[in-house]
């Protein structure tokens, strides 16, 4: 018998290929879902898109994402603030908006659903990340809502020009809110004192209810504003701009044609004063903080000059 041993070695057995990850098979089948109801507005109106079944069947499937699969999980949340994004787009009209409020209210149903067939699991937890996009996408498309469907009765120019006006005039009080909210410092003190809308601001921001003071009007909001916002101080510019002139007079920047107010519609009389009239209250008496123009009243006529006070 020879010394040589020879080793039997078991017969190669063919290799098992893996299975798809929790949740690679579920959630192309929910992306897809989200780029159908698009579809669905393009082609069948928005009406169509904003059927109820539509939004059930997004919650569907993604409570068929199994719960172990929490990336896809997070995943799905940013895929659906993604189509929010994209149905706003450049747009500000209203079926844009409409389509978003679809997306909105998906995103809303299905962030704190209990995994699906788990009724003894906890509740999942919420990606940081995933939790403030959210927040700065609702708070951005609200805006974006909000200044778009204006109620009965306001002058929409002169309204939101008195707005920008007075969010300028807000701006010192949010930076020191804000410096303060950053503060690290277990010695900061207290929260300093700003206006009550900054202090609204501030709870809006936090989740928490802001009051906001009501129309005394009960007629229902008008068709949305399809126009362009425009700024009252981009207007002031390019008058001086195309003019040359140190000083201009509230009754001259009101004929001006300027490029912001294109068509014809140059802003009231009334509207300049507000503007300037607020800036006479400032201590730089700026228009805009990114402009050299100063509120003045020369000889006895108000309007805005590019000389800095001295």
């Amino acid at each position: 018998m020879s010394n040589d041993t020879v080793e039997k070695t078991a017969p190669a057995t063919e290799a098992t290929p893996e299975g798809p990850k929790p949740g690679e098979a579920e959630f192309p089948a929910f992306d897809a879902h989200l780029t159908s109801i698009a579809e669905v507005a393009k082609k069948d109106g928005i009406e169509a898109a904003e059927d109820k079944g539509l939004q059930e069947t997004a919650v569907e499937l993604y409570q068929a994402i199994p719960s172990a699969a929490r990336a896809f999980r997070n995943r799905a949340k940013t895929r659906v603030i993604e189509a929010m994004t994209e149905a706003v787009g450049d747009s500000n009209d209203l079926e844009s908006m409409r389509l978003a409020r679809v997306y909105l209210d998906i995103s809303k149903a299905i962030g704190n659903l209990a995994p699906a067939k788990s009724p003894a699991a906890t509740k999942e937890p919420v990606d940081p990340s995933v939790a403030w996009i959210e927040g700065y996408v609702v708070y951005q498309l609200a805006q974006q809502i909000y200044s778009s469907t204006p109620p009965e009765g306001i002058e929409y120019q002169e309204a939101l020009t008195k707005g920008d006006t007075r969010l300028d005039d807000l701006q010192e009080d949010a930076r020191k809110l804000v410096t303060w909210l950053i503060d690290k410092n277990e010695d900061k003190g207290e929260a300093p004192d700003v206006d009550p809308l900054v202090s609204a601001a501030w709870k809006l921001a936090s989740g928490k209810p802001a009051k906001a003071r009501k129309a005394s009007s009960t007629s229902a909001p008008r068709a949305p504003y399809e126009g362009v916002r425009r700024r009252i101080h981009v207007h002031m510019q390019q008058a001086f701009d195309a003019s040359g002139d140190e000083f201009l007079s509230v009754n001259q920047l009101a004929k001006f044609e300027s490029q912001e107010y294109a068509g014809g519609n140059p802003p009231s009389q009334g509207a300049i004063n507000a503007r300037i009239d607020k800036a006479l209250e400032r201590d730089n008496k700026k228009i805009a903080e990114d402009l050299k123009l100063y509120a003045v009243i020369q000889d006895n006529v108000k309007g805005v000059t590019t000389v800095a006070p001295q």
